[in-house]
């Protein structure tokens, strides 16, 4: 706690044994109801294994970052109310990604710079395969949140979420 303000690491990935990334939020607790307000989105990077961080301006506000997946120097983040945002510069410059969703997105999976996979809640489930220029919706029969998403290859992958 840093003069009133919280910060939430939600997903760490490292790129190489040198590049990482952090994402979540920072926050503060409203006096009247208790609960935390985030205050602002949160991306920290690093270049020399996790010896510093830095810290990288987002195109959003006040939104929890939930993960990052990055193959090479492109790399996506997502988060609340459909958030996708995508780096083809090692995370100098990020740029919003239409999700066609409002919900939350938890996490986020790239096979390539061109397939990729991101799940959230109300069983969402969005792929893409062209690196995020149109997310298309998946038909599932799940109704609750799903939390990870892992592809082996491009067929065959796992998601896992609430209630098993």
């Amino acid at each position: 706690d840093y003069f009133g303000l919280i910060p939430e690491f939600m997903n760490v990935r490292f790129a190489d044994k040198k590049r990482g990334w952090i994402v979540g939020s920072v926050a503060k607790s409203d006096a009247e109801t208790k609960e935390e307000v985030v205050v602002d989105s949160l991306i920290l990077h690093t270049v020399d294994g996790g010896e510093t961080w830095q810290k990288v301006v987002a195109p959003t506000d006040k939104k929890e970052l939930y993960s990052v997946d990055f193959i090479d120097e492109t790399g996506w983040i997502v988060g609340d109310e459909g958030l996708i945002l995508k780096t083809e510069d090692d995370g100098q410059t990020w740029v919003k990604q239409n999700s066609g969703t409002t919900l939350s997105l938890f996490n986020v999976d790239f096979r390539d710079k061109k397939f990729g996979v991101a799940v959230g809640s109300k069983g969402t489930i969005l792929r893409t395969e062209n690196g995020g220029q149109t997310w298309e919706t998946v038909k599932s029969s799940a109704t609750k949140a799903l939390l990870r998403v892992n592809f082996i290859n491009d067929k065959s992958g796992w998601i896992v979420g609430n209630d098993g």
